[in-house]
């Protein structure tokens, strides 16, 4: 089994044990981290609940589509889920360039660090591999009703990671990939959608008369999303004496039947800035996204600034507009 992660740039080929993991195998290409720049990580890790076990209970309760969903389904699955957290047997983590090892791993890791050994390199980045203490995470799950012949499969696969090389030598590493536009090639956006009151709008209309717009892409079910608004909305009034401004592009209002939910969560929110939708040209072509939020920044003709900050970091959004600003001076 190799376990391919194109965004961190390695693959795994995993060994024959993992053909007979009571649970699932899961793997996070995470890629560009926003904690920290001109770093890439991904893990491989485990859930005692699998796809197949998630369906088959979707079926149980009567749901066939996303539209179907009710507040009750939605509890039932969280209940569903509630036993089975992400158990991460290792992590692989790139670095671009010559960077302070040590002021990266702090930023990257609040957990002690067992392993942190270099693997090889690839392009412009050095790659590491990399065990947490994580043994806290078993042990709360030891007497539970978590089931505990997976939960001992899941654990004997962990201390192999962190205490032997079995799983350190059967990584290659490569470059990595990036569904981000290049923006050394001068990539831009150019785009038509709706607002949510389902009136024509461009890019070219959102983004003229303002030095730099900081583009957020969120989602009705992203708790993340939802966290940063009040946040935003005070830094869009604030920026407005900066000539820039924030708008906020949902992603999941493509359908028809989320914009009732995306305008009232904006309206909770006190939000005030403008919102659009999102269409298959944005969030495939122009403006990808790993994870959300994700927010990107473009100056009045649309084009893209520096890499997307990917998740919520209402900090780092102030620390980027000031810095670029100041190249534009």
């Amino acid at each position: 089994m190799v376990l391919d992660l194109p965004l961190t740039g390695f693959t795994f080929n995993a060994p024959e044990e993992f053909k007979n993991v009571l649970g699932e195998i899961r793997t996070n290409d995470a890629g560009e981290v926003s904690v920290v720049s001109d770093v890439v990580a991904g893990y491989v890790g485990y859930q005692a609940k699998t796809a197949a076990e998630f369906e088959e209970y979707v079926n149980s309760i009567g749901v066939s589509s996303v539209d179907d969903m009710t507040d009750e389904n939605i509890a039932k699955l969280q209940e569903f889920y509630a036993g089975s957290p992400n158990l991460v047997f290792f992590r692989v983590m790139g670095v671009r360039g010559d960077r302070d090892l040590d002021e990266i791993k702090k930023k990257m890791f609040d957990t002690p660090i067992l392993v942190c050994d270099e693997i090889g390199t690839a392009g412009d980045y050095k790659f590491y591999y990399v065990v947490l203490d994580d043994e806290s995470e078993y042990e709360e799950l030891r007497n539970t009703d978590y089931p505990q012949d997976k939960l001992e499969e899941a654990y004997k696969f962990w201390q192999e990671a962190a205490t032997t090389s079995n799983f350190k030598d059967r990584i290659t590493v490569k470059e990595p990939a990036s569904i981000y536009p290049d923006i050394e090639d001068g990539a831009a956006v150019s785009f038509e959608t709706q607002d949510l009151e389902g009136n024509p709008v461009t890019s070219r209309e959102l983004l003229a008369g303002h030095k730099i717009t900081m583009i957020n892409i969120w989602a009705t079910w992203c708790s993340n999303c939802e966290a940063e608004m009040e946040d935003l909305e005070a830094l869009n009034r604030e920026w407005a004496d900066l000539d820039c401004q924030i708008i906020g592009i949902c992603d999941d209002a493509k359908d028809e039947e989320m914009v009732p939910l995306a305008k009232k969560i904006l309206e909770e929110h006190g939000v005030t800035f403008r919102n659009v939708r999102s269409n298959d040209v944005i969030c495939d072509e122009q403006l990808p996204a790993v994870g959300l939020p994700t927010s990107y920044f473009v100056d009045s003709e649309g084009k893209i600034l520096c890499s997307p900050i990917v998740g919520r970091n209402v900090e780092q959004y102030s620390v980027t507009l000031q810095e670029l600003l100041s190249e534009m001076e």
